[in-house]
Formats: structure tokens, C-alpha cells, sequence
């Protein structure tokens, strides 16, 4: 390891002194997309002009600037310019809800956001007050092809802070952690140091540019002389994704936290010129480690809180296999490791005690917390300098026989949970910001949370309000609902006493009927549930359409009652559906659209099914809109055995019938998923030719496969069986296509048949309800590919799943003269599923709350 010296440079120099040809970012926007390159020269020449021009407007020494912006050059190019200018950069992540971004930029009173167009919007709702540069902006890229291209004189000192990242506070408020010029050049010193990295590097931006990790990927690349190659959030969470990014790029060091490295596999990458990996953010397993060890990769472990700077102590995974608990090692230079008691005292070896960080990584402290920073700040009694401090990390620690610190766990009640750091009481300060919540508690149940809440509130009013506060991991598994939380004799929470959060321990009221005792059985055999009640809602328990065909199939053949899927969205709650089948009241027509929630005030959404034809996706999130929000599915008509029209316009004339035979007049609002999405468009078209006006359509994830080749047989039971397994949440078996190439039709589908059933995935019984699912989704696919969709005069929305790569935004873009996109977490799949369905329901009521009730005539 090369000798490290304490940083005393600032974080816009990590550039200087490097090959101005050499490429120093690369952005792969993925396969529809030229790489965007920046060689060294180009970034400082693009970095100096913006900050003078950040001068010219008065940011400088002492002053915040909000940067809301995904990955990319324009992000890179912002944090040096703030850095130029003098003022520290803050990132904001468009992800998380609007009001904690509004907070972020209120608390730091930023007097300055940048932004890009396709963010605009965002801004404009989380920082009306606060002067915004659209950095892409034609008019903003003219003003700064004229400004000089060399840094400006700002007077910037090592001990200014650099930037400041949000974490989360124990008393319901974010906090600020302020990092200074010298603590990250000493970080990015250690990392180059310590990884060994050089001009030939390329490293990836793995790091959500809103956690301080991106300071590794970016920063100690570019002081290097490395290459950083950004991808979007798509690409680098999703696994075959960013393994292709690994091998294309030609990527020797990469930041990959632990939850992601699980879901990777080795092998592709056992010949690549991937030479080191750095896990931190969450526990290492030694079994991971152990998967990935080979001759010329080693696997490092990093521990370190935003407060100490990126990484402070580490830990070189090199004599394998390991076993147990993978230790986080030693101190970093110029960084002092402390384990103490409750009185600040050094306790011996194998005993365990409180982390204490010190020396030339320490952050400034928290933004305008003056007493928080003093709190977990403290002066540091064991350095022999005057002034020197140590940060108190709330982690428990001991020090192993070897001299390597182990992780033990937590001091407080913060938590550790996928590699996010989550204060616990900054959900129950939220979660009892709710009216109807007297009391409530959150506690970490093995991998998830569960909250505790004494009051009326339900399920899913409790998570809306959180959703709209809060980031998406924050938010709660399950809620438990009691009638006082139990305490202690000195009246403190009694976490002991807190009842196991599963189904179970929620109210219970048993099956009373016949019907209803056999609904229960067959609910508990197909969901693998403990126990089922009569108020218990399928879909709640985690059902799901392909669960709902197979129900439906069993309540055909042991019931002899003629009923459809249809039959189960509309009435999702056991008693409820046993008194449907009880009553004979099971008319298989379906001429119109299945009312999801048909009660409230506001103007009803119309959502049309996805390639599968079912609706059954659409259950979970027609009530998490809210109790005012009616909500009516279209569901294919091939799934009871009517025809479906070949052509999507043809398609779409059938579907505005239904929607009027609920609607007879507009204004109109559309949507669907997937394949919905496209038909939603098209059918806004012709209701806009008609003279009809349509508010807004939302399309969830949908793609635009128009100028490709249609998909043969083949390709398009391959896909049934895909999406079979992601609707069920279940890993796609392995497929050899070329096996299976010769075969004629009939004889792929009983192949396909035969793969599902191995999987798992086709009970006794059901064979003919997936064969006739198997011969729609083939239809409907072969629609798709050979639709052609025309521009829609309207609001178009399009939702795309981070981790999915369905979505052409650029095609979609050129579809509609008022368009916006937004982002969700999950895949094509999980968005619609928890914990990702209760941020997509959220952005959605975003979308339609700021929808005007005027009517948007499809001639104007």
C-alpha cells in the first residue's frame, strides 16, 4: 500500500494535474443511446464556466446549493463547479418524496438549485422560493459557452465543507452532515492508496449520487487519473444490467454493496479485468465473500458513517475461505479507532463497546444543529492534541484477538436495514403525525419493519402518509394495530411484549359458513398462509392474478359454480366472495368495466389490463388512491372465452364502449400497464378525434416495441413463461431456446406448460385456464409488435420501474406535446407489488392531483 498524506487539498483539484485527453466520465445511457464522453480538459473547462457563473449569481464560502439531478455528465460537471464557486453541494434525490426534499432545501437555505429539464417540475413543487437553473436549457448552455474556462478565484480553504448529504434523524427531523475539502481529499488519498488506483482504472457510479459513497466511485477515481463510467439508476440495479456494464466498460474497481453483490454472478466476471470490489454499506456474509474469491480479485470491506467520511476503516478479504463474521478491519491513515464504555473508557479485547472515530475524517458536524453536533462531536481525550475530536457512531464494536474490529450491531435505535441507516423514531415521528394514531413504535423484524400503532388508522391509510413523507425504505412491511402499546413498570416501551407482526396477530374473526370455511382452506393451500378470516382481503395476504386463475379454477371444479377472476377483484374479501357464490349471482358477462372502488367524488380512472390480460394487478393499488379516487379496470374479454380483437384500434374502439357504458361523457382518464398503456394511448387518440376530452393517461412501464420484427412462437412462449414466474415473484426457470426451436406450436405450449408446472406454478386442474392465458398473451403480443402508436393531443405520463429497461423514454417522449416522465422503485414486476406498489400509488395521486379538472379538449 502506497503512503498516504493527510489530505490538505480541495475537492475540485482531484482533476488537476492528469492527461487533459484522457477520458475522465463516460455515460452509457444505455443500448438506445451513444456514450456521452468528458476527457479531463473538457471537465475542467465545463466545471470552471458554471462556476463562474455560480459566482456571478452570488453563491460562494458558506452557501448550500441544492443539486436535483440523476446520474450523469451534468452532475459530475455541477459538484465540481459548486466546489470551484466555494459553496458546498447538496444532493437531493428525486426519488424521495417532495416535502422531505422542500425540507432538505429549506434547512440548508439553498439559495441556488440545479436541476435538468426533465426535473423542472419537480423543482419547481419542492422549491418554489429557490432560484433554479436548468442546466440543459438552451438558453443556460449559450450563457456558459461564453464564460471563461478556467476556475474562478473563490478563496476556497481545506476546511470549508465540500458538500452536505441528509441522514436520518432520531427526532423526526433529517439532519445535514457537513464534510469538509480536507476530509474528502484525505478519504480519496486512502482510497487510491488502499485499492491500488491508477490512470488504467475504470470504475463504475454505483453509489446513489445522494449517498456519500459516489465521493469512492467519482472522486478517488478522478484523483487518479482514472475513467468513471455512469449508467443510469436502471441500469446499475439491475443485475444483468450492470454485469454487462462490468464486462463492456471493462470496469477493475468497482463500490458494490452487498444486497446487489448477492444478486450477481460470478462467473461472467471470472475472466473480466474486475481486479477489486469494495462492500460497505451493510454486513458482509463470509459466504459472499467466498463466492466471489478467485486469483486476481479481492473483495474489500468498508465500514464508515457519513460523519467520518465515506470509509474509515477497512478490512482485505484476502485469505479465503473465510468464516463467520467478516470483521471491518482497521483504521484508515490518519484516522484513530476507538472502542469505549458508556464513560468513555477504553475496554479490552473481545469486550464489547461503543465505536469512536477520529482524526483527518471527520465531518464538520450536523447543519445548524449546533447542540446535536456537540452530542456526538466530543473532544478526544486520547490524541494528546489540543482540539482534536472523536465522533461517537452509536455502533457497537469489539476488537478481536487479531487486531481487527468486528461489527457487533447498534448502540441506539437506529438501524441498519438493505444498506440504508434508518432512525427508527424518525418513522414514529411521522407515523404519529397521522390523526387517528395515539401511540406507535417501530421495530426492525428480521429483514423488515413492522409498526406497532395504537389507534384507528388503517394499513393502507398509514402507508400513504408515510409515502408522502418519508423514502420508500422507510416505510414499514407491516402494520400492527393494537389497543395500547405495552410499557414497562417506569414506563418505557416493552419491545418484548410487542406481539409477532404476522397475519395472526392482527384481529381475527374465523370462516362461519360452508362456503366460507372452504374458501379459508383453499386461500391458506394457494397463498401459504397460517390462517385465513372471514374480513381477511385476498390480494392483502399476497395474492396475485395468477393465484386468482388458479382460485377460480378450484371454485369451478369442487363448487360447480361457473365464476371468472373478474369475480374475485370485485370482491376481494372472503365473506364478501362466499356470499357472491352463495347467492348464485355469477354472470360471467363482463360489459363493462370491473369497478375496482367505484365510490368517490373525483373523475374515475379507467386502466386497461397488461399483455396477460388479467387485472388482477391493478387490486392493491386501486385502493391505495384513496377513498375519493373511483377506479375501473378493463379486462381482456379473451379470459372468459370472448374474442379479442387482433388490431390495438380495434382493440381500443371496444374498451372506450365499456368505459362509456360507466362514463357516458368526459373528461376522460386512462392508463394501464404494460401493454395497458399503449391501448390507453390509443384509445385517448380516437376519444380526442371524437371530440371528447381526456385529462391525462398514465402508462406504467410500457414499452414501444414498433420497428421490430414480430416475435415468433418461440420468443413468445418464452415471455409467457417469464412472465408468469415475475408475476408470481418467482425466479424464471432456466430455458435453452435452441432445444425447443424445432418444435411446432401446440407442442411448445405443452412444453411451456411442462416448464411452468415443474415450477411450481400449475396445480391439479388448471391446465386449460393456463393454456387459454398462454394462447391471449401470445395474441396480445403479436398486437403489440405490430401496433403502430400515433401522437396523442394530451397529458401523457409514463412511469417507467428503475430496474427495468421496458421503456423507450425518448419514443414515448415524442408521443404527446404535454409529456412527463417520473421513476419508481422495483422492476417490471415488483412495482405493483409491497413495499414498491405504495410509492407508485404515490407518484400516481401526484400525477393525478395535479391534473386539472378543466377539461383538455383533444382539438386545441
Amino acid at each position: 500500500m502506497r503512503a498516504v498524506v493527510a489530505g490538505a487539498g480541495l475537492l475540485h483539484q482531484v482533476t488537476a494535474g492528469h492527461d487533459g485527453g484522457r477520458v475522465a466520465f463516460r455515460f452509457v445511457a444505455g443500448p438506445a443511446g451513444e456514450p456521452v464522453e468528458l476527457t479531463y480538459a473538457e471537465l475542467d473547462r465545463r466545471a470552471a464556466r458554471l462556476a463562474h457563473a455560480l459566482r456571478d449569481a452570488g453563491a460562494g464560502r458558506g452557501q448550500v446549493v441544492a443539486l436535483l439531478l440523476e446520474r450523469g455528465p451534468h452532475l459530475l460537471v455541477a459538484q465540481l463547479a459548486v466546489s470551484m464557486s466555494g459553496a458546498a453541494w447538496m444532493p437531493l434525490d428525486p426519488r424521495n418524496p417532495p416535502a422531505r426534499l422542500a425540507f432538505q432545501v429549506g434547512d440548508a437555505a439553498s439559495p441556488l438549485l440545479l436541476t435538468t429539464s426533465d426535473l423542472a417540475a419537480t423543482a419547481a413543487e419542492v422549491a418554489p422560493a429557490t432560484a433554479t437553473w436548468v442546466l440543459d436549457d438552451p438558453f443556460r448552455q449559450a450563457d456558459l459557452a461564453r464564460r471563461p474556462g478556467t476556475p474562478p478565484d473563490a478563496g476556497v480553504r481545506p476546511l470549508d465543507p465540500a458538500y452536505v448529504i441528509y441522514t436520518s434523524g432520531s427526532t423526526g427531523t433529517p439532519k445535514g452532515v457537513m464534510v469538509s475539502h480536507r476530509s474528502v481529499h484525505t478519504y480519496c488519498r486512502n482510497a487510491t492508496a488502499h485499492h491500488g488506483l491508477t490512470a488504467a482504472d475504470v470504475v463504475p457510479q454505483v453509489a446513489n449520487p445522494a449517498f456519500d459513497v459516489t465521493v469512492f466511485d467519482t472522486f478517488a477515481t478522478l484523483l487518479a487519473g482514472g475513467t468513471v463510467v455512469g449508467a443510469p439508476s436502471a441500469v446499475v440495479t439491475d443485475p444483468a444490467a450492470l454485469t454487462a456494464l462490468l464486462l463492456e466498460q471493462h470496469v477493475t474497481v468497482a463500490y458494490i454493496p452487498p444486497a446487489i453483490l448477492a444478486l450477481l454472478d460470478p462467473a461472467p466476471l471470472r475472466d473480466s479485468g474486475l481486479r477489486a470490489i469494495l462492500c460497505a454499506g451493510s454486513a458482509l456474509g463470509a459466504e459472499l465473500v467466498n463466492r466471489w474469491s478467485r486469483p486476481g480479485l479481492t473483495v474489500h470491506n468498508g465500514y464508515g458513517p457519513t460523519e467520518a467520511t465515506v470509509i474509515c476503516t477497512g478490512y482485505v478479504c484476502e485469505k479465503t475461505p473465510l468464516h463467520g463474521t467478516v470483521p471491518i478491519g482497521t483504521a484508515l491513515p490518519h484516522h484513530r479507532a476507538y472502542v469505549l464504555d458508556k464513560r468513555l473508557r477504553p475496554v479490552p479485547v473481545g469486550i464489547s463497546g461503543q465505536l469512536h472515530i477520529a482524526g483527518a475524517g471527520l465531518a464538520h458536524g450536523y447543519l445548524n444543529r449546533p447542540g446535536l453536533t456537540a452530542e456526538r462531536f466530543l473532544p478526544d481525550p486520547y490524541s494528546g492534541r489540543p482540539g482534536e475530536r472523536m465522533y461517537a457512531t452509536g455502533d457497537l464494536v469489539r476488537w478481536r484477538p487479531d487486531g481487527l474490529l468486528e461489527y457487533l450491531g447498534r448502540t441506539d435505535r437506529q438501524v441498519k436495514l438493505r444498506g440504508q441507516r434508518i432512525e427508527l423514531g424518525e418513522i414514529e415521528h411521522v407515523l404519529a403525525g397521522h390523526p387517528a394514531v395515539r401511540d406507535c413504535a417501530v421495530v426492525l423484524r428480521g429483514d423488515s419493519l413492522a409498526a406497532y400503532v395504537a389507534g384507528d388508522a388503517g394499513d393502507a391509510d398509514l402507508r400513504r402518509h408515510l409515502a408522502a413523507r418519508l423514502p420508500t425504505y422507510m416505510i414499514p412491511s407491516v402494520f400492527v394495530t393494537l389497543p395500547e402499546l405495552p410499557l414497562t413498570p417506569n414506563g418505557k416501551l416493552d419491545t418484548a411484549r410487542l406481539p409477532d407482526p404476522a397475519p395472526s396477530a392482527r384481529r381475527y374473526v374465523p370462516p362461519g359458513t360452508g362456503t366460507e370455511r372452504w374458501l379459508a382452506e383453499t386461500w391458506q393451500e394457494l397463498l401459504r398462509v397460517r390462517r385465513v378470516g372471514a374480513d381477511d382481503n385476498f390480494f392483502e395476504l399476497g395474492g396475485n392474478s395468477l393465484h386468482g386463475s388458479q382460485l377460480a379454477a378450484r371454485i369451478r371444479r369442487h363448487l360447480n359454480v361457473a365464476v371468472t377472476t373478474r369475480h374475485l377483484f370485485t370482491n376481494p374479501v372472503l365473506r364478501q366472495l362466499a356470499a357472491r357464490l352463495d347467492s348464485g349471482d355469477t354472470d360471467t358477462r363482463s360489459d363493462s368495466a370491473a369497478p375496482l372502488q367505484p365510490r368517490g367524488t373525483r373523475p374515475p380512472l379507467f386502466f386497461v389490463h397488461p399483455v396477460g390480460g388479467s387485472v388482477g394487478h391493478y387490486v392493491r393499488l386501486a385502493p391505495l388512491l384513496g377513498p375519493d379516487q373511483p377506479f375501473y379496470a378493463i379486462e381482456d374479454p379473451g379470459l372468459r372465452g370472448a374474442p379479442s380483437a387482433p388490431e390495438l384500434t380495434k382493440r381500443a374502439s371496444e374498451y372506450i364502449d365499456l368505459v362509456r357504458r360507466v362514463r357516458p361523457k368526459g373528461p376522460y382518464r386512462l392508463g394501464g400497464w404494460s401493454l395497458g398503456g399503449l391501448i390507453a394511448v390509443e384509445m385517448a387518440r380516437q376519444l380526442a378525434g371524437a371530440d371528447d376530452d381526456v385529462e391525462i393517461v398514465v402508462a406504467l412501464d410500457s414499452g414501444l416495441p414498433g420497428g421490430l420484427g414480430v416475435p415468433g412462437d418461440l420468443e413468445v412462449l418464452t415471455a409467457f413463461v417469464r412472465d408468469l414466474t415475475g408475476i408470481a415473484g418467482v425466479r424464471p426457470p432456466d430455458l435453452d431456446p435452441e432445444s425447443f426451436r424445432h418444435l411446432a406450436r401446440d407442442a411448445l405450449e405443452e412444453q411451456a406448460l411442462a416448464v411452468l408446472d415443474r415450477a411450481g406454478l400449475v396445480p391439479d386442474g388448471t391446465h386449460d385456464e393456463l393454456r387459454t392465458r398462454m394462447r391471449l398473451f401470445a395474441g396480445n403480443t403479436r398486437a403489440m409488435f405490430t401496433h403502430r402508436p400515433r401522437r396523442f393531443p394530451g397529458r401523457l405520463v409514463l412511469i417507467s420501474a428503475a430496474a427495468s429497461t421496458a421503456t423507450d423514454v425518448a419514443a414515448w417522449r415524442h408521443l404527446s406535446p404535454e409529456f412527463e416522465h417520473r421513476t419508481v422503485p422495483g422492476d417490471h414486476y415488483s412495482m405493483l407489488q409491497p413495499p414498491h406498489l405504495e410509492e407508485l400509488a404515490a407518484v400516481l395521486r401526484d400525477c393525478l392531483e395535479r391534473t386539472p379538472l378543466v377539461p383538455l379538449r383533444g382539438d386545441r
